[in-house]
């Protein structure tokens, strides 16, 4: 939320998962804002005395393991240019996966005589009122992105690469009542009932349906009987949002994949906006970009003043702003590959003593959840490991292979059997080679049960050097 500021940035999981558990808050609304929720994670850090612990405007230039010292020495630039080498005997990589900006291979974009950004990169001030926009990209960004700016622009012309399954938002915009709000606030038990409630309906209600029926007699469309009404429900739903423009629009939105192939989009009102005289939806392909033209496989020119470009984020490359050396010399890129990353728990990986990664391989809960929570799973299973090094004097922990191929192997396993390996099925999720690497295959229940005891036998340990 430092980043994302262009308009309509909000969550589409509920204000009240999208927080830690330690550190309530007063949301104003239910599904919050870019604003409000920037406001809580500066919060956080403030009450938590945590800015005194950060360098700010300091990057990570590369970190090395020291087999002798059993330290890591990470290499570090400043604001001013300066460079710095700091030793940790511990290192816990919390660079996430949203980041960098990925930008589209178009022939001739970076010579677009207009003007051009990316939504992650929105420029502060920057008005589209009165003209023709170009968006190139129909995801989570542009779902919110569209429908805020669709009465500012003379036009907006969408790319699609493909349609999306979309889920009605009855509680887009709407703020909690202050009655609610007093009461979440005077009474903390039912608070904690009411994100645990959340914690179900979002998060592992519908992990069932998104398993292989082997029986299932139409496995081209859905999965399941579940899943093949929920397809019905979606589908029923765009028809009634398009109003007359579905004969004319639902072959471009209508997916042939099973819902929740893809990342689930919550409606921001995208399929009304689509009945805007000035919102056109393209889903040609764009072969080229000449002068303030786009130009697509089919010869169509599509005029433009601005191009917004919300083509999301390089994901599956993992941990890729900064060179990880491991034990022997090891590259973690070179160990990963651009695309196949993997990790014990997606926090441990062989090799790499000491190294934890937060928010790493096969955790994003595809099925429904929040990143928080995940992460302070993690963290917990991370700090019992730390304090298992201070007590028993160990100068190094590192993943044994054996445990970390098993855990892979039974993850591909549940995978094969779930809807983000269909055949028709074609998303971030999954590397070149069609393993899913994004996403996490178990209930974020189970994954509580995985993560809230370390298991030592899982590590070879070494005690510390003097």
């Amino acid at each position: 939320w430092q980043d994302n500021r262009y308009p309509g940035a909000g969550v589409d999981t509920p204000s009240h998962l999208y927080s830690f558990s330690f550190a309530p808050y007063d949301w104003s609304a239910y599904f919050a804002l870019r604003s409000e929720l920037a406001d809580y994670f500066e919060g956080v850090a403030e009450d938590f005395d945590l800015k005194d612990s950060i360098d700010f405007e300091t990057n990570v230039i590369s970190t090395e393991y020291q087999a002798d010292t059993q330290t890591w020495k990470v290499k570090v630039s400043h604001a001013d240019g300066s460079e710095e080498t700091l030793e940790a005997n511990v290192v816990i990589s919390c660079a996430g996966i949203f980041n960098p900006p990925a930008f589209p291979n178009i022939q001739g974009l970076d010579t677009f005589t207009g003007e051009s950004w990316h939504t992650a990169e929105w420029p502060e001030g920057k008005s589209l009122d009165g003209k023709k926009v170009i968006m190139i990209g129909n995801g989570a960004t542009a779902m919110q992105l569209g429908p805020e700016i669709q009465n500012q622009v003379e036009s907006l012309t969408i790319f699609q690469r493909g349609p999306h399954w979309v889920s009605p938002f009855e509680q887009f915009r709407v703020d909690v009542p202050e009655e609610i709000r007093f009461l979440f606030k005077e009474v903390p038990l039912y608070r904690m009932w009411y994100r645990m409630r959340l914690g179900w309906i979002y998060n592992d209600r519908i992990y069932d349906s998104l398993h292989k029926d082997p029986s299932w007699e139409h496995p081209e469309r859905s999965l399941n009987a579940t899943n093949d009404n929920h397809r019905a429900y979606f589908t029923s739903y765009m028809k009634k949002q398009l109003g007359d423009r579905a004969d004319e629009l639902m072959d471009k939105v209508l997916p042939t994949f099973p819902p929740f192939g893809k990342r689930m989009l919550m409606d921001n009102g995208w399929y009304r906006m689509l009945r805007n005289p000035k919102v056109s939806l393209v889903d040609n392909g764009i072969d080229r970009i000449e002068g303030n033209k786009v130009i697509t496989k089919d010869g169509t020119e599509h005029e433009a003043d601005i191009i917004l470009i919300s083509t999301g984020f390089d994901v599956l490359k993992f941990l890729s702003t900064y060179d990880i050396i491991g034990r022997d010399g090891k590259d973690l890129r070179d160990v990963w590959g651009d695309d196949n990353a993997s990790a014990h728990l997606g926090t441990n990986v062989p090799g790499f003593p000491n190294f934890f990664t937060l928010y790493g391989p096969n955790l994003q809960p595809g099925h429904g959840g929040s990143f928080v929570f995940v992460c302070e799973m993690q963290v917990r299973y991370v700090m019992q490991m730390i304090d298992s090094m201070a007590n028993n004097n160990l100068g190094a922990v590192e993943c044994k292979s054996e445990v970390h191929d098993n855990y892979i192997d039974k993850v591909n396993e549940i995978h094969e059997n779930m809807v983000w390996t269909h055949p028709g099925v074609s998303s971030y999720y999954r590397n070149s080679k069609g393993r899913v690497v994004v996403n996490s295959p178990y209930r974020n229940v189970d994954f509580f049960k995985l993560t809230r005891n370390i298991n030592m036998d899982d590590f070879i340990t070494e005690p510390q050097k003097a």
